[in-house]
């Protein structure tokens, strides 16, 4: 079993290393308003040492019990309020028990939680992201800099039940 993990592991990281490669050689082909989210091992270690800052706001998506994701924009940036995240007054408790279940969730799926910079359409980092892999969208910037950034979708975990049963 561990071998299997170890397996599945090494395949995340090439499938990440392989979306960066692939965001990278398209930007240039990008209008100039497309934010990003690209993964990060801080914005992970923000979420996985379950220290979530007072610097941002956080929302998350999906089940309040099994959230899609979560995310975090910085107090200074601002978030589209016409999409379907949920915004949620965090605390030290609040954060353990979501990052918790999103890990719950995805364990029993096989799969794991990554962490994921947003960023602006200048490349500066407005927020921090955490779900599975193929949960990220993209992030586009209004001209009043503001941050439009859909929930994934609502098949987040469903698709991998599916595959697994």
């Amino acid at each position: 079993m561990q071998e299997f993990m170890r397996k599945r592991r090494c395949v995340e990281i090439a499938a990440i290393c392989l979306f960066v490669m692939t965001l990278s050689s398209c930007a240039g082909l990008w209008p100039s308003r497309i934010g990003g989210i690209i993964p990060d091992r801080d914005a992970g270690l923000i979420f996985t040492k379950m220290q979530c800052s007072a610097e941002f706001q956080y929302y998350y998506s999906g089940s309040e019990h099994y959230p899609s994701a979560i995310i975090g924009i910085r107090k200074d940036s601002k978030l589209e309020d016409d999409t379907l995240w949920k915004a949620v007054d965090m605390s030290p408790k609040l954060c353990r028990d979501m990052v918790s279940n999103v890990e719950t969730r995805a364990l029993q799926l096989n799969l794991f939680p990554y962490g994921f910079s947003i960023l602006d359409d200048q490349g500066k980092r407005i927020g921090v992201w955490y779900s599975i892999i193929t949960a990220p969208t993209s992030v586009w910037m209004k001209d009043d800099h503001t941050a439009v950034i859909y929930t994934p979708d609502i098949d987040t975990y469903i698709r991998y039940e599916r595959d697994s049963g």
